[in-house]
């Protein structure tokens, strides 16, 4: 499938999903990383990493999307997750790294 088709199928899944309003940062993290991983394709692209960020509820809040070099690739492959004052850090898998979620901060 196209990536940008991918990432429509993504963002209407998680348009329709919601979230409960006991979701943690980990929650949203994880959420973050498996839409991630749903389109894949587009590598670590800016563009994509922040769609996939606004899709999420508007309870949570995405930063470190970083691309200083201006190739339209995020950075490092790093994001935090806040969502009601918890934090979660989420790796996103590639250049020979495994995607994860953690609790806090990325460091």
């Amino acid at each position: 499938m196209h990536s940008g088709l991918k990432l429509a199928a993504v963002l209407s899944a998680l348009l329709l999903a919601g979230c409960s309003s006991d979701a943690t940062a980990t929650d949203a993290g994880e959420q973050f990383l498996d839409d991630f991983q749903a389109a894949e394709d587009a590598g670590w692209d800016v563009e994509m990493l922040q769609s996939l960020a606004d899709g999420l509820p508007k309870s949570a809040t995405v930063t470190g999307i970083a691309d200083d070099d201006g190739d339209g690739v995020d950075d490092d492959g790093q994001v935090s997750v806040t969502e009601d004052g918890d934090w979660a850090c989420v790796i996103l898998p590639g250049e020979a790294r495994d995607g994860n979620v953690s609790s806090g901060a990325c460091s």
